[in-house]
């Protein structure tokens, strides 16, 4: 599984309250795979770990502006 792959179906429960279709989340693992700087060799743990700071980063803006 590619990284905006695995990125989306982490993002995919954590952001289905906000009412996004598939094409805009997978625009948002675009980017969040974009703005990821992880080592080649990274552990999954860490590789996760980093996507779900990114994702939470992501729920809080929108949360920001939906609110």
């Amino acid at each position: 599984m590619d990284l905006k792959q695995q990125i989306f179906t982490r993002l995919k429960p954590k952001a289905k309250g906000f009412g996004f279709n598939k094409k805009e989340m997978m625009g948002i693992a675009a980017k969040i795979a974009d703005n990821l700087s992880l080592e080649e060799d990274a552990l999954e743990e860490d590789v996760n770990a980093a996507i779900d700071e990114q994702i939470d980063a992501v729920r809080k803006q929108v949360g920001d502006k939906k609110v």
